[in-house]
Formats: structure tokens, C-alpha cells, sequence
């Protein structure tokens, strides 16, 4: 499945519409994208990788209509034909989950803390398929054996798990009903290095093994270099440089990916000496 992403403009304040025409005063706007233009082949994995505050997530949740009104967003984003930009709520929440799984960056904080990590992997299956309950059940005991849980986590609550996994839970949530675009939003930020290592290369395979594409968000190359084969450098909500991901690596042409590659170099020395 490919994503086509073209002069995307992401501005919070001003004048976005009508529903902000009523108040007194404008609020000053703020340009958090600008003019971005990025693609996913079908079967393809890439990278967005860029510092903080650059304007990574706000593009993901601006595809995914996942932004508040007061939010304006302008450009195209097709999915295999389908404009995203400017859909309706029902018609983005219908492609949300079944057409495109979603990978957020802390799973502590969006998994439900009251309900068995098994329901929530199960839910986006109830909600876009007509299954039965031992059907459901079944895809979910899989699924959790697909990302190396095992089913009997099904009954588990999220904090009686690790944040590795907690994380591979996420991972079956977007995964459960075999979507064919995934988008992971800085996926490993919160994990130790070493299961930050496991949950790459989980994603990988599993992306990899179910033909789907993959748009891997992140500020760190040094995780981006096993995930992706081609990447885009966002600083300052602008591409600012893209390629193949391990010629950026060598050979980084824009200061903003001069000074990822630098840090990604530094933080795998650090590890490396505090082993």
C-alpha cells in the first residue's frame, strides 16, 4: 500500500475556518509544517528522522486526522487513491485500524490501565470486522505469539508488564487486523538499547513477513539504519534532505542530518562503552 504526501502544510492559530471565526482576537499563527512532500511505496519501509519538536508526529497525526480543529492542515495525503486530507471523521476512523496500524511512542500511556491488554488488541477487530468471539480470540492468541508474548498475556493488565512489553502489545494492536500501511511514532523512545534492538527487529520482520509498508518515525539514526531503506531529515517542519538511509549515514548532506548522524555516532559509542 503506498502514501503519497504532497506540499503538506500544518498551521496552529491564525484563521484555520469558520469554527475559529467567532472569537475576539486571532491567535498568532504558528507554521509547524511547511510544504513537506515525502512518499511509501507499496512494500517499502521508510524513515522520517528529525530532532525533537520538528514537526515528525504532528505530520503522522495530521494524515491520520488524529489533530483537533483548531489545527490547520492543507496539501494531499493519498493512501492507494484514497485522499486523506480533509476526509471525514467516520471515513478516517473506518481506514484508521483496518487500513493503517498505528504504533505510538509510549504505550504506558495509551494502553488502557483497567482493561486485559488481550481486549484492547482485540478491539480494533470488533470494530472493523463482523467475527466471531472464539474468531476474535483465536487472531489475538496468534497475534500474541507473532509478536513473543504468548497468548497467556491475553489476561494480563498493561502495568503488570515490562515497557519491551507493553510495546509488542501496541505492535499487535496495530498489527491485529493486518493492515498494509504501518506508522511508527517513535516506537523505541522510551526502551533500554537492548530492547530497543528486540522491538526493531520484531517490526521488521513482521511488517516485512505480512507485504505491508512502513513510515518509521524518529530522531535517532541509529535505530532508523535497521529499519529503513530510504529516509527523509525534517528540521524545523521542512525537508531538508532525503535518500537511501545508508548513504544519509555516510554522507549526510543538509547540517540537520550532519548533526543526527553525529549524535546517533555518539550514542552508539556510549553504549558500546557501557557495556
Amino acid at each position: 500500500m503506498s502514501l503519497i504526501i504532497k506540499h503538506l502544510h500544518v498551521n496552529i492559530g491564525g484563521d484555520p475556518g469558520k469554527s475559529l471565526r467567532r472569537r475576539s482576537q486571532k491567535a498568532p499563527e504558528k507554521k509547524i509544517l511547511r510544504d513537506v512532500s515525502l512518499h511509501v511505496a507499496d512494500r517499502e519501509r521508510v524513515g522520517l528522522v528529525g530532532a525533537s519538536g520538528s514537526g515528525k508526529s504532528m505530520l503522522a497525526m495530521s494524515v491520520m486526522g488524529l489533530l483537533p480543529r483548531t489545527v490547520h492542515v492543507s496539501g494531499s495525503a493519498v493512501l492507494d487513491g484514497t485522499e486523506l486530507i480533509g476526509g471525514t471523521p467516520q471515513d478516517l476512523a473506518d481506514i484508521r485500524g483496518r487500513a493503517v496500524g498505528f504504533i505510538f511512542q509510549d504505550p504506558g500511556t495509551t494502553l488502557n490501565p483497567v482493561v486485559p491488554v488481550g481486549k484492547q488488541i482485540e478491539q480494533p477487530l470488533r470494530r472493523h470486522y463482523d467475527l466471531s468471539k472464539e474468531d476474535r480470540r483465536e487472531r489475538v492468541s496468534a497475534m500474541l505469539e507473532k509478536v513473543g508474548l504468548g497468548a497467556s498475556v491475553a489476561s494480563a493488565y498493561p502495568h503488570e508488564l515490562s515497557g519491551g512489553q507493553q510495546q509488542r502489545v501496541g505492535i499487535a494492536c496495530a498489527l491485529i487486523t493486518s493492515p498494509k500501511l504501518i506508522i511508527a511514532d517513535e516506537p523505541t523512545t522510551a526502551l533500554d538499547a537492548m530492547t530497543q534492538l528486540q522491538i526493531v527487529e520484531l517490526l521488521v520482520q513482521l511488517v516485512d513477513g505480512a507485504g505491508a509498508s512502513l513510515l518509521f518515525i524518529t530522531h535517532d539514526f541509529s535505530v532508523l539504519a535497521r529499519v529503513a531503506q530510504r529516509s527523509y531529515v525534517l528540521e524545523s517542519g521542512e525537508i531538508v534532505e532525503e535518500g537511501d538511509t545508508a548513504g544519509l549515514l555516510a554522507n549526510p548532506s543538509s547540517q540537520a542530518g550532519d548533526r543526527l548522524v553525529t549524535a546517533a555516532k555518539e550514542l552508539t559509542f556510549a553504549r558500546k562503552e557501557s557495556r
